[in-house]
């Protein structure tokens, strides 16, 4: 292949990956099911793994994607390097995740009788930090709670009173003191009796509404206590970890690194045309591509979808993302990854691009935890000559290739079926399980861990 035509069917896969993608999410915006935290059978390394998910965590002190964080471990000859990044560009970043991990060392270090002194300390630090978050949270609870409760409507049952009494002591805590708020939302996951209750009526209330993608608000509800208990949660988990002999090892000899986050690759300057012939050319099949035509055209007469697709465009920005910048700094500067774990910490579930660049990606990855959901403002990382010829090129237009054949295959398969959005659930699960053992990794307290 020339350079030339190299370079051309590049860019077509280029064209071809962001229709794909701005037509995934016109339709949903969200794949069916939720991979979880990758776990291992060797304890210390997923120790170690959810060690990072944490600090992560913690380093993310926003609702949205601008503070969505990723931290992969290095292991050099003499010290363990933490390269941390965000979606952007935050300068305070390997600072705080430097004053995290110098207070765990203390609280390691102290005396018995000053750990509580120090774990408070630290404690107040990250939730401060994390004061934005946490207090939208609450709000939404408050919201969710008084919701619910104009929904049990007279007469109550037990049932009815004891779960309208329950969520009104949700309420109780400062709102304005985070470590006494979480800690006792924290507490009240633990109450499995109640819990069973709220699911119970989340439950009936969706087989009421029979409207998919609508939560309602016991899911609100159940899912917000999840939110602020995680920060308990992850902080006693984070305090707990310094007792194993590798994270101990490991804390004793860091250093944080912060990565700046990688140019976007040229935004791509799409026609979208209603015929999306980016979409269709990827369709061998041609009755096949004659009804997912016909089916496109009629879901534009119903619902506009291209009128959708390019509002969307409007608003298109693509960035590469945090977990994908740790991902490339490894590979491209052959750092080892600790314990040869290929394994980023991410502070939220990656989504569907990512889980499927690192999927494809040569380097054997650790699949991320990830919600599926499909955002359209994702760049693939920049190659240096983008030629053919050019290992990175060529390496980067495999990945794209195959990227680009998944997408497809979703969209069509979403036209075909007819589907609709399904039922909401949130990007991460620190909301509170469906069942008391939904997931391998859920704790006594009934809480899933942090996104």
């Amino acid at each position: 292949m020339s350079s030339q035509s190299g370079a051309d069917h590049y860019k077509s896969l280029v064209e071809q990956f962001y229709e794909a993608l701005l037509l995934l999410k016109a339709l949903s915006g969200l794949r069916d099911g939720h991979d979880g935290f990758p776990g291992r059978q060797n304890l210390r390394k997923e120790r170690l793994r959810s060690f990072l998910r944490g600090l992560a965590y913690f380093c993310d002190f926003k609702k949205g994607g601008d503070t969505y964080t990723g931290i992969g471990l290095e292991e050099a000859e003499t010290e363990y390097i933490f390269w941390v990044t965000s979606n952007k560009h935050r300068p305070e970043l390997a600072a705080h995740l430097s004053d995290m991990l110098d207070r765990l060392k203390k609280l390691k270090d102290a005396p018995e009788d000053m750990k509580g002194r120090h774990r408070r300390s630290l404690q107040a630090m990250c939730f401060s930090k994390s004061g934005k978050r946490i207090g939208m949270y609450q709000t939404h609870l408050t919201k969710s709670i008084t919701d619910a409760q104009n929904l049990l409507t007279e007469p109550k049952t037990k049932h009815d009173r004891e779960l309208s009494l329950w969520m009104s002591g949700l309420l109780e805590a400062d709102p304005k003191n985070y470590v006494e708020l979480c800690d006792s939302i924290f507490t009240a996951s633990k109450e499995n009796h109640m819990l069973r209750l709220l699911r119970s009526r989340a439950k009936f209330e969706r087989s009421l509404e029979n409207i998919r993608g609508k939560r309602n608000a016991f899911d609100e509800v159940k899912h917000y206590i999840g939110r602020l208990a995680s920060h308990t949660r992850t902080l006693n988990q984070l305090c707990d970890y310094v007792d194993d002999p590798l994270i101990e090892e490991i804390i004793r000899a860091q250093r944080v690194r912060q990565i700046d986050p990688l140019e976007q690759t040229s935004e791509s300057t799409l026609d979208i045309q209603a015929t999306l012939n980016g979409l269709l050319v990827g369709i061998k099949d041609g009755a096949e591509r004659r009804e997912v035509q016909s089916r496109l055209d009629d879901l534009n007469r119903q619902c506009e979808i291209f009128k959708d697709i390019s509002n969307q465009y409007s608003y298109f920005k693509p960035r590469v993302h945090a977990e994908v910048q740790i991902l490339e700094h490894f590979y491209r500067n052959n750092l080892r990854f600790a314990n040869d774990d290929k394994f980023v910490g991410g502070s939220k579930p990656s989504c569907e691009c990512c889980y499927l660049y690192f999927k494809y990606h040569p380097a054997r990855m650790v699949l991320p935890e990830s919600s599926h959901k499909v955002f359209i403002n994702w760049s693939l990382p920049p190659v240096a000559e983008p030629q053919s010829g050019e290992a990175d090129f060529t390496q980067q237009r495999k990945i794209l290739s195959k990227m680009v054949n998944v997408l497809i295959y979703n969209a069509v398969s979403e036209i075909l079926d007819c589907r609709t959005a399904p039922c909401w659930r949130p990007d991460s699960l620190t909301d509170l399980s469906s069942s008391i053992a939904s997931f391998r990794l859920l704790e006594p307290d009934g809480v899933t861990g942090p996104s």
